[in-house]
């Protein structure tokens, strides 16, 4: 199966979706990751933007993923850009992989590129005849989907115990982006997270999605 994971910036896919990743790579599908967003200049130093390719890098070898799709719209400032160009580059690339999963961030996100992202998704697998995506799921983003103004509806659930820590070593690639507990991206933050989860359907760990579309 071909799955695409779909994040408005580096480290979304991982928190959200990195152990589920890491199991079906396993499991023989191929996974692609599209990432939307890059940071930018002023706004962020040089040695930052050097520091993200590497790390993007880092956690698509630890997560298993076969091809990164980056897109450059500037971080944080989506609200720039029109949601055209955006539903195009995204559409784009998913006529291109032709997924039959695809991951995405979840529309109800407190940060603004999210919610862009996940417009520019529904857009662009919307079940016209032909439509090679066949399953639709939203992933929980620590610090943006609880800081938005409903909870998130989870509904499916992937069992990540054997994948918990290769998740957290992921996480951990990303070290411009590492957060101390008790904040909520913190490795102890995500793993609390995943252990609730899991506590939600019997496992030790788990991650949660909402699915928006299944066709069977």
């Amino acid at each position: 199966m071909q799955i695409l994971v779909c994040s408005a910036h580096p480290d979304d896919e991982t928190l959200g979706a990195g152990g589920s990743l890491i199991r079906w790579a396993g499991e023989g599908h191929e996974i692609h990751w599209l990432i939307a967003t890059r940071a930018w200049e002023p706004q962020w130093p040089r040695s930052y933007l050097d520091a993200a390719s590497k790390q993007i890098a880092a956690a698509a070898e630890r997560l298993g993923v076969a091809h990164v799709h980056r897109l450059g719209f500037p971080a944080a400032a989506t609200d720039t850009v029109p949601q055209y160009k955006l539903n195009d580059e995204v559409g784009a690339v998913i006529r291109s992989v032709a997924p039959e999963r695809l991951l995405t961030v979840w529309s109800g996100d407190v940060h603004a590129d999210h919610r862009a992202v996940a417009d520019a998704v529904m857009v662009a697998t919307r079940p016209y005849p032909g439509q090679p995506v066949r399953e639709v799921l939203a992933y929980e983003t620590a610090s943006s989907s609880e800081w938005g103004t409903a909870p998130f509806p989870a509904n499916v659930y992937v069992d990540i115990s054997r994948q918990i820590d290769r998740k957290l070593d992921a996480l951990a690639a990303y070290a411009s982006e590492a957060k101390e507990p008790p904040h909520p991206r913190s490795l102890d933050g995500v793993r609390a997270r995943a252990a609730l989860r899991g506590y939600e359907v019997g496992t030790d760990y788990a991650e949660a999605f909402h699915l928006i579309r299944s066709i069977r």
